[in-house]
């Protein structure tokens, strides 16, 4: 009879130890399905947050771009203003480092001294973007940023 007793609480320790081993593995699905769901808002929440702040104002476009010169087809050279007191180096006029209007000319890229200004810092100029939505008409600032915009319409 003792041999009786002693298999039966052999046999009841090891499925207390099978019970127990199940209920551990239980609790850690539980727990990594937890850090899981938590991780994954937390990368929601994140991206949201990007996206809504992200800024919205940019110059560039994938799909072709244009220039339209508002006043005419050929600007003259002009100094460009400075705000007084500014040490920046001011492009000098250069009619002859100024790609052609019309496009023909090789696109340039690399400078040995500030770009030469090719707009008229008194004419209007717009950038029209071309996209898979429709085109998209901005007019550019000559007066508050005249050596962006000379940088935008020579370099595009």
């Amino acid at each position: 009879m003792t041999n009786e007793k002693r298999e039966r609480q052999r046999a009841n320790r090891e499925s207390s130890r099978i019970e127990a081993a199940r209920e551990h593995q239980v609790a850690q699905t539980r727990r990594r399905f937890v850090y899981g769901s938590v991780l994954l808002l937390v990368l929601i929440l994140g991206g949201a947050i990007f996206v809504l702040t992200a800024d919205d104002d940019t110059d560039t476009a994938d799909t072709g771009t244009a220039l339209d010169s508002a006043d005419s087809d050929t600007p003259a050279p002009t100094d460009a203003p400075t705000g007084s007191g500014d040490a920046v180096d001011t492009p000098t006029p250069a009619a002859a480092d100024c790609p052609a209007t019309d496009g023909s000319s090789d696109r340039t890229v690399d400078f040995a001294g500030p770009q030469p200004i090719c707009i008229d810092p008194s004419q209007t100029h717009v950038a029209v973007f071309d996209t898979s939505e429709g085109e998209i008409r901005v007019t550019l600032d000559t007066e508050s940023t005249p050596l962006t915009v000379n940088n935008f319409v020579t370099l595009a």
